[in-house]
């Protein structure tokens, strides 16, 4: 899916089940859902993973099993 606004996102819940827009804002920052923010606005994509920055060995096999490896390289160190 591609990229909509934060308030876009939110109108997918039920009336008062919706993330407040300063929280979906710290999730963005935080890399917990993917999104992008393009001056003060913030823009999310609910149906993509977040970025992968785990160094741990066997979650980056996991993930390259399952087509997921971005960021596999990312502080990953090697035992060769």
């Amino acid at each position: 899916m591609a990229l909509m606004k934060i308030q876009t996102f939110q109108k997918r819940f039920v009336k008062g089940d919706a993330p407040d827009t300063r929280t979906v804002q710290g999730w963005i920052d935080k890399g917990k859902v993917y999104g992008e923010r393009y001056g003060r606005l913030y823009y999310i994509d609910p149906d993509r993973p977040p970025e992968t920055t785990t160094s741990n060995e066997l979650v980056l096999k996991v993930l390259a099993a399952q087509g997921n490896n971005k960021g596999a390289n990312n502080g990953a160190a090697s035992n060769g």
